[in-house]
């Protein structure tokens, strides 16, 4: 017991040498400056359910937790008539700004995202586009994508993460795989064009959208540089997916983990409408 009571004692010791030795812990901001665009669109906003509202909330509080080591503003991007940022609680308020669209149709408005960084690209170092159903979890997020960036053989290839939902204890990435009549079907990926790290895989999809991209000043040039003849388009899927991902083939390919490692990059899908399909 004598020998127990020492090692506790010498052990003990270790706090009062880190007090000693050590330096007071200091928390400090990165420099890198972010620039946030939330596209929030939702019909009838004054007769529409409380989830709406909720869903922003969750999109809002997943950024500041996890670009709280930045300096980042956060813009919702809407529609007039189209928005329920009124119904946010006050700390929420203060932290974002409204931008609206002069889109005519409501489901346009998310290829205005492009305005907005154009705007302001002389102030902030990357630019980020999600809609209000994705969830941020990772304060890691910006390392990921400049590890990416380095490693990168071309600047106009860009890292996506994967999307999933969660329910009853099963974790789905559902953009792989697709609903059908006679089931499940799990889209395609190719081993021909990879981009290998020391933390992960990278590689090409069929399926690319995730609802979210987010690109550093070089590469937010080369599309300002491009002239944006995309916009506007329905390249594939429809509307809202050619806004968030498929116009922006005209300047960019875009990688996602490979299946491997999937949950190297990941976001957060808002509700389970997605993964209720599978039970």
């Amino acid at each position: 017991m004598l020998k127990v009571y020492f090692n506790i004692k010498v052990f003990q010791r270790r706090f009062f040498t880190i007090i000693k030795t050590g330096k007071k812990v200091e928390i400090k901001k990165r420099p890198e400056k972010i620039l946030a665009v939330i596209a929030h669109v939702v019909p009838d906003p004054k007769n529409a359910p409380a989830e709406k509202t909720d869903r922003l909330v969750a999109c809002l509080d997943g950024l500041l937790r996890s670009l709280d080591a930045f300096h980042f503003k956060i813009v919702i991007l809407t529609k007039s008539s189209y928005s329920m940022h009124e119904n946010l609680p006050e700390y929420l308020k203060e932290r974002i700004e409204i931008y609206y669209s002069d889109q005519q149709d409501p489901m346009y408005v998310e290829y205005d995202a492009y305005d907005v960084f154009k705007m302001h690209i002389s102030e902030y170092d990357y630019f980020m586009f999600l809609e209000d159903d994705i969830v941020l979890n990772d304060s890691c997020l910006v390392e990921k994508l400049k590890k990416f960036n380095i490693i990168s053989p071309k600047k106009d290839y860009v890292l996506l993460p994967h999307r999933f939902e969660y329910y009853n204890g099963f974790k789905s990435y559902f953009d792989q795989c697709a609903m059908s009549k006679t089931g499940f079907k799990a889209n395609s990926y190719s081993e021909h064009l990879r981009i290998i790290s020391e933390d992960a895989t990278f590689t090409i999809f069929e399926n690319s959208h995730s609802a979210f991209y987010c690109l550093n000043k070089e590469q937010m040039m080369l599309w300002i540089d491009s002239g944006y003849k995309w916009k506007n388009k329905i390249v594939a899927v429809g509307k809202l997916e050619s806004a968030a991902t498929f116009c922006m083939y005209e300047n960019f390919e875009f990688f996602k983990p490979h299946p491997d490692n999937m949950f190297y990059f990941e976001v957060q899908h808002y509700g389970n409408k997605h993964i209720v399909n599978r039970f």
